[in-house]
């Protein structure tokens, strides 16, 4: 794994460091960790890492402000945000943040998120479309929601949008249901992409806004939740 870590505090840069090697020791994983003491030395950085610790409050831009623009080159790295404060965490959502771990840091919560990065990573499946002349793979990770359009389905991705000639209710047997969700007869969305929801709609990190039933709405409120408990924990 290509991990960057970027603290202007040397003494949370050591310990982080210390306990990286230390997974690298038990788990036998391949870590290749670069130090970044300020958010402009990690933004003039050309390398694109599996995941970017980052600690939220320094003295140049915040957390959140560099989350942003590393978001706009490498959309698919794991951001922690590692802070003292707490109250912050729900502000990191906005930035897809993988999790929220807080200083002095935990070491069975950060081995937890570092096992369940790969995880999803390894397990990550692959869906095949086949259309009139030809075949696509899409990860099934970057589907951010599914929605029906007459007859066919459009799969809306991180990268494009892709028709299907399959209706939704097709399309949904290809998915795997703990990461996606039928919320409405004309849309399934994925878990991974949720920015935020309320009672009738989910807006996903694309910006995009998704309906919910009324009827599915207690059963995805009780799905996500567990989604995020089995997968999150360590978040905050």
């Amino acid at each position: 794994m290509k991990i960057a870590l970027c603290d202007d505090e040397r003494f949370w840069i050591d310990e982080l460091y210390s306990l990286l090697e230390e997974y690298h020791t038990l788990r036998h994983i391949d870590c290749y960790i670069t130090v970044f003491s300020s958010n402009t030395e990690l933004l003039k950085s050309q390398n694109k890492y599996d995941i970017i610790f980052m600690d939220y409050k320094m003295d140049e831009l915040n957390g959140i402000e560099t989350s942003r623009k590393i978001r706009m080159q490498n959309n698919d790295c794991a951001i922690i945000f590692v802070s003292s404060y707490p109250d912050i965490a729900i502000d990191t959502f906005d930035v897809s943040a993988y999790r929220f771990l807080i200083k002095p840091i935990n070491k069975d919560k950060l081995f937890k998120s570092l096992d369940d990065y790969r995880k999803q990573t390894e397990s990550d499946n692959f869906i095949v479309i086949k259309n009139r002349d030809n075949k696509k793979i899409i990860r099934a990770s970057e589907v951010i929601f599914c929605e029906a359009v007459d007859k066919h389905t459009l799969l809306h991705t991180v990268n494009e949008t892709v028709e299907i000639l399959k209706n939704i209710k097709e399309v949904e047997k290809l998915l795997t249901k703990e990461i996606f969700f039928r919320c409405h007869k004309a849309y399934i969305v994925s878990f991974i992409h949720i920015k935020s929801f309320d009672n009738s709609c989910i807006i996903m990190d694309n910006g995009e806004k998704v309906y919910v039933s009324r009827n599915n709405l207690t059963a995805f409120k009780t799905t996500f939740q567990e989604y995020i408990l089995k997968y999150n924990m360590g978040r905050i």
